[in-house]
Parts: C-alpha cells; sequence; structure tokens
C-alpha cells in the first residue's frame, strides 16, 4: 500500500494466487479488512488504481 501511495496510486485488493482457480471469485479480495493478516507469495498480485 505504501509504495502505491507514493506513486500517487491507490491499493485497493489483491488476488490470491492459490484460490486463482476457484470460482466464483477467482482469489480476487476487494477492500480486504486493515487487520487482516496473509501471508504473500511471490505469484499473488496486489490490483491497483492509478492514472495514466
Amino acid at each position: 500500500m505504501a509504495a502505491a501511495r507514493h506513486r500517487g496510486e491507490c491499493a485497493i485488493g489483491y488476488r490470491s494466487h492459490d484460490d486463482s482457480s476457484t470460482s466464483p471469485g477467482h482469489g480476487l479480495r476487494i477492500n480486504p479488512p486493515k487487520a487482516e493478516r496473509r501471508h504473500w507469495r511471490a505469484e499473488d498480485e496486489v490490483v491497483v488504481v492509478g492514472k495514466d
């Protein structure tokens, strides 16, 4: 989140590689609780909103 903020972007969620093949969300989590703790993997992706 800090890196996105530094670039003028907004991190709004993530996609978990472990759950990417599971319906209905395919691992996508938007606006997760701030207190949520998770183990990040290199394959996980952060969902970012930015301007061109």
